[in-house]
Formats: structure tokens, C-alpha cells, sequence
């Protein structure tokens, strides 16, 4: 029988065999490999993130590297909205053996903890007993957690927290600019001194309403309002003055709107605003509640009434936004000739 023999080094470590030497650096590639691989995973998650502020590729990217390094039967990603949270995505659709009541307290202990959170043998009555959480957090702000379930009982171990640790990170910062594109957005779209959509805000949702409005009903109106000879309120009283008389007839234009009108600071004094299903009768009295009530204004600062001038263009088929804005302007145009402070009608053929 042919014997295996082994010598010592000088340093008096035994030399391994050429069979075990094979094993070990096959197991150390391996386990290379798998850093690799993981980093590469990282890496393109990490590039999708840095260019998807609106997380439409993020949230899913994230869930497939998640899949692909660790397994799991249900996974949830929620994010935190003041002291609720709401759910962003789940793989696959939630289940109703999670259960809301079961959520909430593991979502507290994840707002409340900076590490990771294993639950060995939870939920006894239900599908999941396993469950692994990992807090999504951005300089300090605490904005959502993963959740990962899985039905056999101690199923996640400490050796599985840095690869999903290291998603989540990614996935934070997903989430984080996502809510600075947000808000970002919606302070390019919102006029901070009423309210209204910004003129950029309208022409992004404008034509989408529109199409809407004339394919579900038969007669829809689109009005301009003006505030009448505003520049002589900044001439005389000054800007503060005159930001007084905007937030007055923005809260004024706002009361006496439906739910469903879309309204924008279409100008310095200017207002647009789409009014579906309206026809000449509706309109004609929508506009004109509008036009006493903010006649009815009354600033500290000014002495005299300030009053507006509403054109409006009623279209009963199908036509182009911008076409219909331009008729209503002229609708105002002539409110404005025709002595102020009035309501005009534009009726467009069909």
C-alpha cells in the first residue's frame, strides 16, 4: 500500500498534500468569486440608484440583488412617513399572514434600532416564522426597513447581515434622493405665496387632465383670471402690499372651486384654471362666485377694492389645451376692455 508522506517545513508547519492544497485554494477562489460577485452586484445597484430619482428601477433592482445573495419567501421595503410607514415594494404581493398588527411593533423596534434585527420563532399562527430586518437609514434619518420572511423557524443567521446590509445602504440612499427629487419638485411646482401650481406645474399636468376631461365628458371649460390694474397696487402700496392682495384672492379663487378644477399662478397676477364637465350655465356661475368673492376682499394695507377679470372658453369637442387657453385669454382680454371686475364667455364650435 502506498503510504502519504508529509515533511515538516523549517518553520516546523506541516506541508500539505497536493490533494489538500487543491481543496484549499479551490475553496479560496470560491469564496473570491463570491466577494466579486457581490461587489459587482453592489456596484450596478449602486449606478441604477445614482441615476433613478423617481425609484422606478431601484426598488426592484434592489429586491432581485437581495434574491440573488440571500433566500427568502417574502420580501417588503417600506418607507417611513412621519410616525406611520407605508409599504414600497413586496416580492411577491403581500400576503395576509404578515398581518398588520404584527408590522407595526417590528417596524417601531426598526425605527429605534441602528442595527439589523433577527426574530428566530415569531408569528406562530401564521406562515412566517423567521423574519430579518434591516433599517434604511441617510445621515442619520431614519427612512424605512426591509423586511425578509421565511416559514422554517431560525432561518437567517448572522453571517447573512453584511451582504443585505450593504444592499440596504444602496437602497437608502434611493430613497433618500428620491425624497429630495420630490421635494425638490414640488417646490419648482407649487407657488409658495398661494398655493397654486406654478405655471411649469399646470403644463406638466394640464394636457394630461384635458385629454381626460374631453374623452369622459361631452362639454369642458378652461378660464384665465387677472387681477385688475395690479400694477398700481405695487406702485402705490409696494410688493408686500401687493403679495397681501395675491394670498387674499388665492384663498378667495380657492374656496369657491370644485375638488376636481385644476388651478396654477398661470402669471405674475394671473391665474388658469381647467374646469371639467362644466358647461356655459356652470361656468358662467363658477366664475362669477369667484369674481364677487374676491371684489369682497378686503386688504388692511389698501384702501380701495381690488377686483379681477375673468375670461372664460367653453369647448364641447375635442381640442388642443393650449388652443383653448389662447381662446380664453381673448375672453379676458375683452373683460378687461369691457370695463373690469366682469365674467366673458367664449363658446368654441364643434
Amino acid at each position: 500500500m502506498r503510504r502519504v508522506v508529509t515533511r515538516e517545513s523549517s518553520d516546523g508547519l506541516l506541508v500539505r498534500p497536493r490533494k489538500q492544497a487543491e481543496c484549499f485554494l479551490q475553496e479560496q477562489y470560491r469564496k473570491t468569486r463570491e466577494k466579486y460577485e457581490l461587489a459587482e452586484s453592489l456596484r450596478r445597484t449602486g449606478t441604477v440608484v445614482s441615476a433613478d430619482l423617481e425609484l422606478s428601477s431601484s426598488l426592484s433592482l434592489g429586491v432581485d440583488t437581495l434574491a440573488g445573495i440571500i433566500s427568502f419567501e417574502l420580501c417588503e421595503i417600506y418607507a417611513a412617513e412621519a410616525d406611520d410607514y407605508r409599504i414600497l415594494t413586496s416580492r411577491p404581493e403581500p400576503v395576509s399572514s404578515t398581518g398588520d398588527a404584527e408590522i407595526d411593533p417590528l417596524f417601531e423596534k426598526l425605527r429605534a434600532s441602528a442595527y439589523p434585527v433577527i426574530r428566530d420563532d415569531m408569528m406562530t399562527g401564521g406562515r412566517f416564522r423567521s423574519w430579518m430586518g434591516i433599517p434604511l437609514r441617510s445621515n442619520g434619518d431614519f427612512l424605512g426597513g426591509v423586511f425578509l420572511w421565511h416559514s422554517t423557524p431560525g432561518f437567517f443567521q448572522g453571517a447573512d447581515l453584511y451582504p443585505v446590509t450593504a444592499i440596504a445602504e444602496i437602497l437608502a440612499v434611493a430613497i433618500h434622493n428620491n425624497r429630495h427629487f420630490r421635494r425638490t419638485v414640488s417646490e419648482l411646482e407649487t407657488d409658495r405665496l398661494t398655493g397654486f401650481l406654478t405655471r411649469t406645474g399646470f403644463e406638466r399636468d394640464a394636457e394630461r387632465l384635458w385629454r381626460t376631461s374631453s374623452e369622459r365628458y361631452s362639454i369642458n371649460a378652461i378660464a384665465m383670471m387677472d387681477i385688475d390694474l395690479f400694477k398700481q397696487v405695487n406702485d402705490r402700496y409696494g410688493h408686500i402690499a401687493g403679495d397681501s392682495v395675491l394670498s387674499a384672492f388665492a384663498e378667495a379663487i380657492r374656496a369657491n372651486l370644485r375638488h376636481d378644477d385644476l388651478i396654477a399662478r398661470y402669471g405674475g397676477e394671473e391665474f388658469v384654471v381647467i374646469l371639467p364637465d362644466t358647461n356655459h350655465d356652470v361656468a358662467t356661475r363658477i366664475m362669477d362666485r369667484v369674481r364677487s368673492a374676491c371684489a369682497a376682499c378686503r386688504i388692511e394695507s389698501i384702501s380701495e377694492s381690488i377686483t379681477v377679470s375673468i375670461g372664460v372658453a367653453i369647448c364641447e369637442s375635442a381640442r388642443d389645451v393650449r388652443h383653448v387657453i389662447g381662446r380664453a385669454d381673448e375672453a379676458l382680454y375683452r373683460a378687461k376692455h369691457g370695463g373690469r371686475n366682469r365674467v366673458e364667455v367664449a363658446v368654441l364650435p364643434r
